[in-house]
């Protein structure tokens, strides 16, 4: 049996025990403009840092949204659905693939354009 296979099955299992959602078939429309605050959070971070796959914290976008723990874990189950979010080992800690919106060449060819004017 392999392990990596099986961690969504565990990780959702572990959250029914602790009383976490594990059924993320709860997208509301709260939930909804939950994941794209996510997302857009994500690419502040990934301008910031430039690294892919951005991480973040349950705990700290729980306080930055001032949402429940439960919500922000929803929400991000939603996005591993889709393939935006995953999970790590260590828990609260999840990796967020964000689009970046323009790449270095684009702000330096930017930057350029306005040196000549």
């Amino acid at each position: 049996m392999d392990l990596r296979k099986s961690r969504p099955f565990l990780s959702n299992l572990a959250a029914m025990f602790r009383g976490e959602p594990f059924d993320a078939r709860q997208d509301t429309e709260e939930i909804r403009q939950l994941r794209e605050a996510i997302i857009e959070h994500g690419q502040m971070v990934y301008q910031q840092y430039l690294h892919q796959p951005v991480r973040i914290e349950v705990k700290e976008l729980a306080f930055r949204f001032r949402e429940t723990p439960r919500n922000i874990v929803t929400a991000l189950i939603l996005l591993e659905e889709e393939g935006w979010a995953k999970r790590t080992k260590y828990r609260g800690l999840w990796y967020l693939r964000v689009p970046p919106q323009n790449s270095n060449r684009e702000v330096i060819k930017s930057h350029e354009d306005q040196r000549s004017i």
